[in-house]
Formats: C-alpha cells, sequence, structure tokens
C-alpha cells in the first residue's frame, strides 16, 4: 500500500547489500534493528532489551537471533543489585576465592569481576541463577512465543570497559560487531549443526584400514536399525527436516515411559517433533517451566520422571528439530465432531496436532506399553511388544468396503466395531469382537459364567451405545454379533476351537488371537482383536486381513 511504497512504487526491505564487479547483490545485514528468524518470525530486539533492562539486577543486555531459530541474549548482571540483595552490607572478605578473571571474549556464565573493593556476587551461591532466571522468565512472560530469550549468556563488566556504550540505547548497526566479538559465547547458546563445505568433493583418500572399519560400523548401524525397526523413523524425520540422530533418542524417551507399568497411576506422555514456534503458536503454555533446556539425550531421565505429570492427553513436550526440549505446552486444538471417525478422542487430538503444526508426533497412550507415532494427520507407526513398526492407516477404508462388500454385512456396523477397538487400544484394554454366524460361534464355545446369574436379552448392536459395547467387550472372554441381522448375542464367550486347527496367527500372539484365529476359521466369521499393548488385527475366516 502506499503506506510501504514510495512514489515511484519501491519497496524498502530494510536490508543492507554491496554489489560486486559481476553485477551481483550480496545481501550482507539489515537497516533496521527487526531480526529476522530462521522460522520466519520478525523480532524488534529494542523491545526485548529494554525489558530485560528495566530488571533492577540487569544492567544491560543485547538480543540475538538474525537466522537463527530463536532469540537470545548477552547480559550484564548488576553487581551492586545482586551483591546487595544476596550478602547485604557485608564485606567482600572471602569471596575472591571464586572470582574468575576471563578473557575478554569468554562467557562468564555465573560468574562476574566487579572493580577493586566491590562485592562480588559468584556461582558459590545457587540464588544468583535463580535471581536471574526468574527475571528473564518475567520479560518473557510479556512477549509473544517466538520472541522470547531462550538461553542467555553473563558478560562481566571487565569485558565491556573498551566496549562501553554497546549494551545502551539502540545497538544498530553495532549488534553484528558484537556479535562477532561474542561469537563462542552466543554459538554455545545454539545447537550445534553439522558443517558443511560449498566445495564440491569428487574424490576422497581412504586408507584400507579405515575403510574397513567404516564399513564395519556401517554394517553394524544397518543390523541395529533394522533389528530396532526404526528406519521408517528415519524417512519421517527427514521428511520433516528432523535431525535424525536425534530421533533414536526421542524413540529411547517415548519407550521409557511405555515401558514403566505404574498400576496405581497409568503412565502417558506425548512428544511433539518439529518448529517451536509453529507448534506454540498452535498449542498454548502450560503453567510449568522447564529449569534448563537441552538435548533428549541429556533429558531422557527428566522426562520420564515427570511423565506422571506431563499427561500426554493434556499436555506435552515440544522438541525442537535439533533434539532439544523446549518446554511444555497444553494440547488443546479444536476437533471435529465425526460420528464415523475410526480413531478415538486421543489418537484424533494428536492427528490433529500433527497436521496442524506439521510436526511429528510420539504419544503414549494412558497405560504405556505403546508408542503411537502421528505425522500429517495420520497414524504412520507404532511401538508394541518390544518392536517399532509402520502403520497404514489409509487400507482400513478400503479393507472394511471389500469386506462388507464381499460378506453382504453393513458397512456401518464393520466401522463401528472398528472405532471400538481403537478407542480400547488407546486405553490398552484387549478384547475379541465375532461377527458372522452366531448359532455357530456358540456351539463351538462355552457359555459364559454370567448365564447362571443374568439372562441376555437378544438386541440388536444398534441399539448399544459404543460405551456399552466397549464395557462388554473389555471383559475376559469374545463379544459375539450375529452378521446377519446384526443382533447382540453375548459377551463373555469362552472360545473353544480345535488345536489342530490352522490359522494365520502370527508371530508372538498369545491365546486370544490363537482362539479369535482359529474360530475365525472353522465358523468362517470375521475376528477383530485388541491386544493389551494396542495392536489391533482382523481375520477373515482365519486369514489375517488387517494389522494396526
Amino acid at each position: 500500500t502506499s503506506r510501504v511504497l514510495d512514489a515511484d512504487g519501491w519497496l524498502a526491505t530494510g536490508d543492507l547489500g554491496q554489489v560486486d564487479e559481476h553485477g551481483c547483490l550480496h545481501l550482507t545485514g539489515r537497516v533496521g534493528s527487526t531480526l529476522l528468524l530462521s522460522t520466519g518470525r520478525r523480532v524488534d530486539p529494542a523491545q526485548v532489551e529494554a525489558l530485560l533492562a528495566a530488571s533492577p539486577y540487569i544492567e544491560r543486555a543485547a538480543v540475538f537471533g538474525e537466522g537463527k531459530p530463536f532469540v537470545t541474549a548477552l547480559i550484564v548482571p548488576d553487581l551492586e543489585r545482586l551483591s546487595e540483595h544476596l550478602y547485604g552490607e557485608q564485606s567482600a572478605e572471602g569471596l575472591d576465592s571464586a572470582v574468575l578473571h576471563a578473557p575478554a571474549a569468554s562467557s562468564l556464565k555465573w560468574y562476574w569481576r566487579g572493580d577493586a573493593g566491590d562485592m562480588v556476587a559468584t556461582s558459590a551461591d545457587g540464588r544468583v541463577q535463580r535471581i536471574l532466571d526468574v527475571a528473564v522468565d518475567d520479560v518473557n512472560a510479556q512477549l509473544d512465543d517466538w520472541e522470547r530469550v531462550e538461553a542467555y549468556s553473563l558478560i562481566g563488566h571487565g569485558n565491556m570497559e573498551t566496549r562501553e556504550g554497546q549494551l545502551t540505547g539502540e545497538l544498530g548497526d553495532s549488534r553484528g560487531q558484537l556479535a562477532q566479538y561474542f561469537a563462542e559465547p552466543l554459538q554455545n547458546l545454539y545447537p550445534r549443526g553439522v558443517v558443511t563445505s560449498d566445495r564440491e568433493i569428487t574424490q576422497v583418500t581412504v586408507s584400507p584400514e579405515r575403510l574397513r572399519e567404516l564399513l564395519e560400523k556401517e554394517s553394524v548401524l544397518n543390523a541395529w536399525t533394522a533389528d530396532a525397526g526404526i528406519d521408517f523413523l528415519f524417512d519421517i524425520a527427514r521428511n520433516h527436516g528432523i535431525d535424525t540422530p536425534s530421533v533414536v533418542h526421542i524413540c529411547d524417551a517415548a519407550t521409557s515411559v511405555a515401558q514403566m507399568e505404574l498400576e496405581e497411576k497409568p503412565l502417558s506422555t506425548a512428544l511433539i517433533v518439529g518448529d517451536p514456534v509453529r507448534i506454540q503458536r498452535l498449542l498454548p503454555p502450560s503453567i510449568y517451566r522447564l529449569s534448563r533446556h537441552d538435548h533428549i539425550r541429556r533429558m531422557r531421565s527428566r522426562l520420564v520422571d515427570l511423565s506422571g505429570l506431563v499427561d500426554g492427553q493434556v499436555l506435552g513436550w515440544v522438541v525442537d528439530r535439533h533434539g532439544y526440549v523446549r518446554g511444555i505446552n497444553r494440547l488443546q486444538v479444536e476437533l471435529e465432531d465425526d460420528p464415523q471417525a475410526i480413531f478415538g478422542p486421543q489418537f484424533r487430538l494428536h492427528s490433529r496436532i500433527s497436521a496442524l503444526s506439521d510436526a511429528v508426533v510420539f504419544f503414549v497412550p494412558r497405560g504405556g506399553r505403546q508408542v503411537r507415532v502421528f505425522a500429517r494427520g495420520a497414524l504412520v507407526g507404532r511401538y508394541s511388544s518390544g518392536d517399532w513398526s509402520p502403520e497404514d492407516v489409509g487400507k482400513v477404508d478400503e479393507t472394511l468396503d471389500r469386506l462388507a462388500a464381499d460378506r453382504a454385512e453393513q458397512a456401518p456396523l464393520l466401522r463401528r466395531l472398528i472405532r471400538c477397538a481403537f478407542r480400547m487400544s488407546e486405553e490398552n484394554q484387549g478384547a475379541i469382537f465375532m461377527l458372522g454366524d452366531a448359532g455357530r460361534i456358540l456351539a463351538k464355545s462355552d457359555a459364559s459364567d454370567l448365564s447362571r446369574l443374568a439372562w441376555l436379552a437378544s438386541s440388536p448392536a444398534s441399539s448399544l451405545s459404543d460405551d456399552e459395547l466397549i464395557a462388554f467387550a473389555k471383559q475376559d472372554g469374545a463379544t459375539v454379533i450375529d452378521a446377519a441381522t446384526g443382533r447382540f448375542r453375548g459377551c463373555m464367550i469362552l472360545l473353544r476351537p480345535d488345536a489342530a486347527t490352522r490359522a494365520d496367527v502370527g508371530d508372538g500372539k498369545g491365546a486370544r488371537h490363537s482362539s479369535a484365529a482359529k474360530t475365525s476359521a472353522e465358523t468362517g466369521a470375521l475376528a477383530i482383536t485388541v491386544s493389551q499393548d494396542g495392536p489391533i488385527t482382523v481375520y477373515e475366516a482365519g486369514r489375517r486381513v488387517l494389522s494396526l
């Protein structure tokens, strides 16, 4: 519009540049103070610096982040205020041994050097870090998610004696000079990436011994990833720009929570991996703040310890593409009311989050034992019984439609039973649904123990709610529905197939699958089984036709 275009129609972008002898334009910086993050977000550093400097414990501050994924800061603490707050009017005697005389361009972290005779605050008092963390948290609470200072480094007074004024007022062009002067501490605030060369490499000389060593390591790595079954997760990570080595640690953290079985307090958690700015724009922050941000490799034990608090149905860990844990957010997104949806509310929630934030979500349902992986709105993988494997939910509709057409069963009834199976899978509840000739199934089974206590009135399955069907199915034994009439014929039915009957049960399947598959083979029925560790399998006449 006319507010940003000049009289000749030119738009001033605010970029600095220079033209070389070939007429090529090279961008070298910005005229204004606005920082452009690698995520595309713009940040006004002067505003953040003013808020930081308003703290009584911060004398000056400089904010950085141009071309980086998040905002960082260099902070000069107010030593006099800190010393008065911590030590009162006492002298500095006894503190000299803790003073660190750092070189000019290094980060002092929690150590500072004051002028001769000044009070000195050191890391000997753990309250120092807490005071400054609280000060930065108070500033972040006033900012948008992408403006928040995610990490900072401290600069001593001695470091700035020759650069007085660079951390006051508008930094302007001197911000770049300051970034060069403190390049090392600033670089340490960001995840380290892989440095690649612009030169084209056409030949590499490797000794036979080194080549043999590399091939052996490659063979071991390939064997390990194949055995662990996480190859497909590497492909998903690459498609989402996620650091592939970090995927191993993310999987490790998720499975560590899944394998913790506490009957009194079933565990659940979620890890949302992607662009933290986009994720935190979608999901509101929780009331919990992490005391530190670090790589998930070093945070795994903390994630496991807090899994009882970070319940994957209401809260989730935000992990950036480099594997750094960035915070805890509330899992609040609008879900469409779709009565035909196959997923239950938990799976639908994480499927929706993955679609809206373009993140990969690792979800441990309540009760542990399994991990489900969602990407771009689809269920793409799972962990159960010690193994990772890919998922292809897209084939569910195709399989259900074929079964409904081939067997003349109603597609809505099949879809409804699958929906109930998914809800039970989310809660780690085992079940068997038998859909077929109820007379033949019951003839091959033992009557339920309930028959001594109550009489079952056969009624249409359509008259029962999903909650009622699930309440019947979660008991030991099978739930039987007649395919021809759609009537509910019994629950807690003990299936008694012939042990010699052949069926495609599959490796590692227990008694529930064996009895359901063999009864399916003997009666020509459909058997929908849900394992207590999550997987869902559909058998048709003894053959596996669907496994999720």
